[in-house]
């Protein structure tokens, strides 16, 4: 069975928002301008690809309902996702 993730319209607003302020903050620190724009690219990937892995895993982790039905904790790697 194949499986596909999907982010809602909330969390495509929030990489945008993410991208925005890393690309402030790679400027602060004084990269060039195309510089901060991949670099604040190559992040925004990253973060989309590690949310993908979820898809790797899709059994793993316990079970909170009292958190909310079917929510709970998922680590890959270094990453914990809720």
């Amino acid at each position: 069975m194949d499986f596909r993730l999907e982010f809602p319209a909330k969390s495509e607003r929030d990489f945008g928002l993410t991208f925005d302020h890393l690309l402030r903050s790679y400027q602060g620190f004084g990269e060039s301008r195309k510089g901060t724009f991949a670099h604040a690219e190559q992040k925004v990937a990253k973060i989309r690809a590690a949310a993908r892995r979820t898809l790797t895993a899709l059994y793993r982790g316990v079970r909170h309902d009292g958190i909310s039905s079917g929510v709970g904790p998922l680590s890959i790697a270094r990453d914990l996702l809720v």
